[in-house]
């Protein structure tokens, strides 16, 4: 009798378990892809954003008298890429 009650617990216990791991991984899938496709709109967004600007910049110092542009020299030793001995 004991066994008979433990295998009818055990059916009704393993019946609704696929669905809601199908259901827990179903879920999880439908997160990941909307992730992904937030991520992908943010980064398409920034580098679009990037090349504009970049564009506006171009057309901005095209634009500009060249005697007005300010000439940089690289620095030839930079203190934190210097090593003790030097």
């Amino acid at each position: 009798m004991a066994g008979a009650i433990a295998n009818q617990q055990d059916k009704h216990m393993k019946l609704p378990t696929p669905w809601i791991r199908q259901g827990a991984l179903g879920g999880a899938a439908l997160c990941a892809l909307i992730l992904i496709a937030v991520f992908y709109s943010v980064v398409a967004g920034a580098v679009e954003r990037a090349a504009s600007r970049r564009s506006e910049a171009a057309e901005h110092m095209s634009s500009a008298p060249h005697g007005n542009v300010a000439v940089t020299r690289p620095v030839a030793h930079s203190l934190a890429l210097a090593r003790a001995g030097d």
